[in-house]
């Protein structure tokens, strides 16, 4: 049997013995892994038999035995199967032991079958020329597409370095560099080639690490690519170097370097790579330098300043922060939250801050804050979102404000300006009350003028409610002057039992017409105190009413005078209606009222305890209000500064009193532009038997043909060509009239004005309306002079 019909017929044999075979060679040779490379081996066998049992010339076998006989179907089968083992990872010398393997398999096998029996060696001869030609082509093309392979791999390699954002360079064992990309160059400046690792002292750099060797300079041992030829790793230096380029330029590396080994772990080189991050420092420093300048301006803001995360979860306090609500500090938990805001607020403040946080909107909310005193302070909290350059929220900045001033001062000013409002209303009440009975008085006088009974009932009711009206205007009068601090005291040395009983006098009528019990208890040793009697007086009288108008009929009221040096108490006390809680804290406050019922028919503007108060003041002394509720009654205590018996005050000029004349029918002159008011007194002293001339000007008046019969001039201060002031003095200036008496009338009656009549010239100041009881005392007390003959 000839070899080639023997491989022929025995192929699956021969392929089963060859891969058996193949395990046993080193390295391992696994032919017939795959179908496809089984079926490349057999077709590479089948070309090999069909070739050996073709007739070969004697020039082909020279040509063969040179290896320059043609390419066969064997060759090409050889090429394909070298290509298969290269694609699944062969070696070169797993490829040669393969077809050692081979050659093995089939000789085995054929020497088996042929044993004792005749043979052609040449077919052996062919068979081995065969095998090492698809060998030698298969050999040659794993090298050709290996050496493809290698090419392609380091043009990848380059491309790679060339493309990578780190500076990479690659050094032999001895330290000679022998590969650097561009970013390496870009970053060092176009570096020197060092030979060996004894010319690394020509690179500059300082340890930036933050260790101990921080800011020292890097000794060329130190250097990444140094090390690592020694056989470490040296990973993540931190290093700042200078260029080679520019002496001036300093750049921010890290380096990573590694040895280089070979397959016996022998080092034959080393690879360094260095990142530029000198971007990422500066940018840092700025951010560090950025925080600290807003830390510096949070910190001396006198507002609560915060942060937050963009899910809300605060990461910074500013000091202001952890002083006003005594939190430790550095805590910044959300949940801290829970305790220093106030229960009421919580829900409200949690939504609104919700509510901005997935909308981006600005949070702007006023709650109660917990401060370190454990009182709640209203504060208000704002902040904005802060977004990056793609608009996106980073993070959340916001404030806290202590306005629990401002909130109080607002509820403040809301409940005087409800207080303002009452009082107004009360007022336009107040003043149409008399003005009713006023109006009907006048309209009965037109209707019964030949009724002296009834027009006599209608002046007195006339009288009255002017009077009610005049005490309401001073009440009014007298809050602008304290208020205003244009209150003028005549203080004398008085004692508080007399002024007592006068203001007990003063309230007599309504203690009477309500029927009240008045207990007093007033010792018997003087109570000296420095004040102005009438002002005094008022004050004792004010809180006698109120306890009058605020007790229910046959009420009790008590008055204690007790005089402990060094101060003297009034104790005024009612079991009447009694204070609310709510109200006794703003009992002494401007229009301050409480509620009115059908029963307080006296009722009043709120004036008087807020006068009583300030009057007391101005003596130096003070007054306090308690009640234990409404239907208990309440208790007002005066107290004044106690005075040594005898000692006077400083100040206070002598009245200016004219010589008492006989009484008797006097010649006057009235000057008032206001026509009706003039005509309605004038008319009023013809009445009482007086002589009156009317003129509306001060021209009118100086040029008066009867000037100098006049016995007194009663002159308004508001005239529209000169004033009362200088008419006055033109009068007392003119031989005729510098006699007369020169009463001022006027709306005006404070303190200064009455001091600048006096200036002036004037006897007397009255004030509108005109007091016609006062003024009919006055006219009474002169008389015509006598005629002379």
């Amino acid at each position: 049997m000839r070899l080639s019909d023997f491989i022929t017929s025995r192929m699956e044999v021969i392929l089963g013995a060859w891969e058996e075979f193949a395990k046993t060679i080193t390295p391992p040779a696994f032919t017939m892994d795959s179908k496809a490379l089984r079926n490349h081996a057999s077709f590479m066998l089948g070309a090999i038999a069909a070739d050996i049992g073709r007739p070969q010339t004697e020039l082909e076998q020279s040509l063969k035995s040179r290896g320059l006989a043609p390419r066969g179907p064997g060759d090409t089968a050889a090429e394909t199967h070298a290509m298969a083992r290269l694609a699944s990872g062969y070696s070169i010398e797993q490829l040669v032991s393969e077809y050692r393997a081979l050659r093995s398999s089939v000789l085995h096998l054929w020497g088996e079958v042929t044993l004792g029996l005749p043979t052609d060696m040449s077919d052996v001869t062919r068979f081995n020329e065969g095998i090492d030609q698809a060998l030698a082509e298969s050999v040659a093309r794993f090298a050709m597409i290996t050496k493809e392979a290698a090419e392609n791999e380091r043009q990848r390699l380059n491309a790679v370095l060339e493309a990578a954002p780190v500076g990479i360079s690659v050094a032999e064992a001895g330290g000679k560099v022998i590969l650097c990309n561009p970013e390496y160059k870009r970053i060092w400046g176009e570096p020197p080639t060092p030979e060996s690792t004894n010319e690394y002292g020509a690179w500059q750099g300082w340890w930036a690490d933050g260790s101990d060797k921080d800011g020292q300079p890097l000794q060329s041992h130190e250097w990444a690519l140094v090390r690592a030829l020694s056989g470490q790793d040296a990973l993540n230096d931190r290093v700042d170097i200078q260029p080679f380029h520019d002496a001036g330029e300093r750049r921010a590396i890290v380096l990573n370097a590694k040895p280089v080994r070979d397959s016996n772990q022998n080092i034959v080189g080393a690879v360094v790579a260095q990142m530029d991050i000198s971007h990422q420092v500066k940018a840092k420093e700025a951010l560090r330098e950025s925080e600290a300048k807003f830390r510096t301006i949070a910190e001396a803001m006198p507002q609560m300043v915060w942060s937050t995360l963009p899910d809300g979860e605060p990461d910074y306090y500013n000091r202001r922060w952890y002083e006003f609500t005594g939190v430790r500090e550095c805590s910044t938990a959300a949940k801290m939250w829970d305790g220093i805001l106030h229960p009421d607020d919580r829900d409200r403040v949690q939504a609104q801050w919700q509510h901005s946080l997935a909308t981006g909107e600005t949070y702007e909310v006023q709650y109660r804050l917990l401060h370190h005193s454990s009182e709640y302070r209203w504060a208000l909290a704002r902040a904005l979102p802060v977004r990056d350059a793609s608009g996106k929220i980073s993070r959340w900045m916001g404030t806290c404000t202590d306005i629990h001033a401002q909130k109080e001062a607002e509820d403040e000013l809301r409940e005087a300006s409800r207080r303002k409002d009452e009082f107004l209303a009360m007022l336009a009440h107040e003043l149409r009350n008399p003005l009713a009975p006023i109006n009907t008085a006048a309209e009965l006088i037109k209707l019964v003028a030949n009724d002296e009974r009834r027009l006599h009932q209608a002046s007195e009711i006339i009288s009255r409610q002017v009077s009610y009206m005049t005490d309401l205007v001073d009440d009014l009068l007298d809050v602008s002057r304290v208020t205003r601090g244009l209150t003028d005291l005549q203080k004398e040395t008085l004692n508080l039992q007399a002024v007592v009983y006068s203001a007990i006098e003063q309230a007599g009528p309504l203690l009477e017409a309500r029927n009240h019990e008045l207990r007093l208890r007033i010792g018997p040793t003087p109570a000296f105190v420095s004040g102005d009697k009438t002002r005094l007086v008022q004050i004792i009288a004010n809180i006698l009413n109120n306890a009058a108008k605020y007790t229910p009929q046959g009420g009790q009221i008590s008055l204690v005078l007790e005089a402990k040096p060094p101060t003297a108490t009034i104790r005024i006390s009612d079991n009447g209606s009694g204070i609310a809680p709510s109200l006794l804290p703003h009992i002494f406050d401007l229009f301050t009222q409480g509620e009115r019922t059908p029963d307080r028919a006296q009722g009043g503007l709120g004036l008087g305890l807020s006068l009583v108060k300030s009057l007391t003041a101005l003596h130096g002394g003070w007054v306090t209000a308690s009640s234990e509720g409404l239907g208990k009654g309440s208790t007002f205590i005066i107290g004044l500064p106690l005075q040594a018996a005898g000692e006077s005050p400083a100040g206070g000029d002598a009245a200016v009193t004219r010589p008492v004349q006989p009484s008797g029918p006097v010649r006057l002159m009235i000057v008032d532009d206001n026509t009706d008011a003039a005509e309605s007194l004038a008319s009023l002293l013809e009445a009482k038997g007086h002589q009156v001339v009317v003129v509306g000007n001060a021209d009118r008046a100086l040029a008066h043909a009867s000037l100098g019969q006049m016995h007194a001039f009663i002159l308004d201060i508001g005239l529209p060509d000169m004033d009362g002031y200088s008419l006055a003095r033109r009068l007392r200036a003119k031989p005729e009239t510098g006699n007369a008496v020169m009463i001022a009338l006027s709306g005006y009656g404070q303190a200064h004005d009455r001091v600048l009549s006096k200036a002036a010239g004037f006897d007397y100041h009255l004030v509108k309306p005109t007091d016609t009881v006062e003024l009919t005392a006055i006219l009474n007390q002169l008389g015509s002079p006598q005629e002379s003959s």
